[in-house]
């Protein structure tokens, strides 16, 4: 992380941190390397490596996924960046007019609360909803990647607690009571506030059941990647704006 930040203080980039994939993961966004650059504190005294980042990839089917984990040219976008302010207003500015105008003001009333409070109020809520991937790093061209190297996870997706969840002796990973009869390779999580009757399961195989208070869940753990497409379902049905 040292390495970052030299980097960013002493160049007008804007780095981000990419994970080498060890697997064809295809819940995460991959970054695809371009050139090595050269550095004075990089990989010549065996620290961090820099590239030129050549493309942002958003998250592949299974078969792109095994191709870009076979070409040694993706990393995974694990989403850390590092950057001056400097260079991350001029950025700003020029890809998100905007959003650096409104920046520029509130940074002007930074010094008096009170109308720094209501500016906010008033101007937030009218801002575009985007990621800073989409805002500004897909499109700058100053983007470099450093090679993470270091233990990563990204618990994004319900699969993910399979690998920080103990399992049993039939690969069910389970939080709260479970009764399973020829049931196996699931993720079962009880998010419940008062956790009493037990989940039970019959004859179902690598499905992630989720049970709250409100509702229950059931997807197979090859469908993961919907789970947010059947929330926005669900957000946008009358029936059940009542759910928290």
């Amino acid at each position: 992380m040292t390495d970052c930040f030299q980097m960013a203080s002493s160049s007008d980039v804007l780095v981000t941190i990419g994970i080498r994939p060890t697997e064809p993961a295809t819940g995460y966004g991959y970054i695809r390397t371009g050139p090595e650059l050269s550095t004075d504190f990089g990989r010549a005294k065996g620290r961090t490596a820099f590239w030129k980042v050549r493309q942002f990839v958003e998250k592949p089917n299974l078969t792109k996924a095994k191709r870009f984990l076979k070409s040694g040219e993706y990393r995974w976008n694990a989403g850390m960046f590092v950057w001056s302010v400097e260079t991350f207003l001029k950025a700003l500015k020029e890809h998100q007019p905007q959003m650096a105008d409104a920046c520029s003001k509130w940074t002007e009333l930074a010094k008096r609360p009170t109308a720094l409070s209501r500016a906010l109020k008033k101007d937030y809520p009218n801002i575009e909803r985007i990621s800073i991937d989409f805002a500004l790093m897909e499109k700058a061209s100053h983007v470099v990647m450093a090679d993470g190297g270091f233990d990563w996870d990204d618990l994004g997706s319900w699969t993910a607690l399979e690998r920080h969840m103990k399992s049993d002796s039939h690969q069910n990973c389970c939080r709260g009571e479970l009764v399973q009869l020829d049931s196996s390779g699931n993720i079962i999580f009880d998010a419940r506030r008062k956790q009493g009757s037990p989940i039970a399961l019959i004859g179902i195989k690598d499905c992630i059941v989720v049970q709250t208070d409100d509702a229950c869940m059931i997807a197979a753990k090859s469908h993961d990647q919907q789970i947010k497409q059947l929330v926005q379902l669900l957000a946008r049905d009358d029936r059940f704006q009542g759910l928290k």
